[in-house]
């Protein structure tokens, strides 16, 4: 449930899954922690709010000129996560 609302930029969602309890550092079924999916999603708020630190954090930061990058990089984790839940292969990233 964690990863769902960090993957979906649920802020409010994941500080209240965070505040009743539930891990940023445990992994799902693939082994990717919250806080990891939140770094690979370059969501500093969502970092900072998983408990990543400032090196964390910075490298969540792009520039503009990054954004179609940005966008095929999200498109294959949600691709990812689909073959996941159907049992298939995954891309690398």
């Amino acid at each position: 449930m964690l990863h769902l609302a960090v993957w979906k930029g649920n802020f409010l969602l994941v500080k209240q899954l965070i505040d009743a309890g539930l891990s940023p550092y445990e992994p799902d079924n693939s082994g990717e922690t919250a806080l990891n999916l939140a770094k690979e999603l370059y969501d500093t708020e969502l970092v900072e709010l998983l408990g990543g630190s400032e090196g964390d954090r910075e490298k969540c930061t792009i520039s503009t000129g990054d954004a179609e990058l940005r966008t095929r990089h999200k498109e294959l984790i949600e691709s990812n996560l689909s073959a996941n839940k159907a049992g298939g292969s995954i891309q690398p990233i």
